[in-house]
């Protein structure tokens, strides 16, 4: 169920993320994506789910 809420939480502020990021910071719209995409990609890497499972697959 957690995961499903941050699913959710992640699409509804993809479209709002990105346009804050490529107004706020001046980018272009690839380069606020990319931004964008990174920062989802570390927030969700740190939540247990995420992480239980990598450490699955390193050890």
């Amino acid at each position: 169920m957690l995961t499903l809420w941050i699913v959710i939480g992640c699409l509804f502020m993809t479209g709002i993320g990105i346009r804050f990021t490529y107004r706020a910071l001046g980018l272009t719209k690839v380069e606020a994506t990319a931004v964008f995409v990174l920062i989802v990609l570390l927030v969700g890497i740190n939540t247990a789910p995420a992480r239980e499972a990598l450490m699955r697959l390193l050890y």
